[in-house]
């Protein structure tokens, strides 16, 4: 949707729990000696300024990434913490990476970047800030579009990150039906879906049972508040499709971070893996 802007938003609660997710999964792409290609298909402009307007508007930061940024981490994401400090050496947070960003400091040179923003303002934002990376490619494309038509990728070994604002109710039947038809290209592909936990819908339920007559597959969810004490957001869910070895293991060790850092939160993991 075009009227959405992730400037509002950027490192809330919900862009910790999936770039978290996201930020790990890069991580046993890169160990291995082959390259791999990282799709993000709403890919938003990659940096954020939390001083903005619009990141103040909402103060979503505050509740946020800035609670937890001097506090003690997850050992497999410590890498994702210094990445925070040497963006904000001044101490105070104010530059808050995406997930594109974080790829692009992860992406080794025989690996591919594949990023999509349909809005004209953060596609040109995206592009200047990644204006000087040969390996990224960067498209103004309708993600429905490219979820098909940018798969399967070169090189084939890869993950495919998709997070839409899901503003209109539709988005949740079609990703199901679109994931499904990908799967169908790439197989062997990962693909990560988040979806928000709303206390006025439960719209991601039949979206997430379609998609789990796949194969492989493993469900995250954080809850930071009862959905009867809130009128929006009170939680994040992510989908993982085709997940890593190891991934009961991180997202355990995850799991209780999140509940460290939000002492009344609660987490729930479920797994498919035949």
């Amino acid at each position: 949707m075009l009227s959405y802007l992730h400037t509002f938003h950027a490192g809330n609660r919900a862009d910790i729990h999936k770039h978290g997710m996201v930020y790990w999964l890069l991580q046993q792409l890169v160990k291995k000696d082959k390259p791999f290609t990282y799709l993000d298909f709403y890919a938003g402009r990659g940096l954020y300024d939390l001083t903005s307007a619009d990141s103040l508007k909402t103060m979503e930061a505050k509740a946020g990434i800035e609670q937890i940024i001097d506090q003690s981490w997850l050992n497999k994401l410590q890498d994702w913490q210094d990445l925070l400090k040497v963006l904000n050496p001044e101490g105070r947070i104010r530059y808050y990476p995406g997930s594109s960003w974080l790829a692009s400091q992860l992406l080794r040179t025989e690996d591919k970047g594949q990023f999509c923003e349909l809005h004209p303002t953060e596609y040109q934002a995206l592009r200047k800030n990644f204006a000087n990376n040969p390996n990224l490619y960067i498209h103004q494309r309708d993600a429905h579009e490219a979820l098909l038509g940018l798969l399967p990728p070169h090189p084939k070994r890869g993950l495919a990150f998709i997070d839409p604002s899901y503003e209109v109710k539709e988005e949740y039947r079609k990703l199901a039906d679109l994931i499904s038809k990908a799967y169908e290209k790439w197989s062997v592909g990962r693909y990560m879906l988040w979806y928000p936990l709303l206390a006025t819908t439960d719209y991601h339920q039949a979206m997430v049972k379609k998609l789990a007559k796949l194969p492989r597959w493993c469900q995250s969810e954080w809850q930071w508040a009862n959905p009867n004490d809130v009128t929006g957001l009170y939680g994040s869910g992510i989908l993982l499709i085709n997940p890593p070895w190891g991934i009961s293991a991180f997202c355990q060790a995850w799991h209780s971070q999140l509940k460290r850092w939000f002492p009344h939160s609660q987490t729930r993991f479920k797994e498919q893996n035949p």
